[in-house]
């Protein structure tokens, strides 16, 4: 599966302060990636 495709699904409809604020570990990790 593309990863992309995986985040959109999980973080699409997320505001991004939730993401960044319950998910930050994650979400630096996609930062880095991207």
């Amino acid at each position: 599966l593309m990863r992309g495709a995986i985040d959109e699904m999980i973080f699409g409809w997320m505001p991004e302060e939730y993401v960044k604020s319950h998910h930050a570990k994650y979400y630096e990790e996609l930062q880095s990636e991207s």
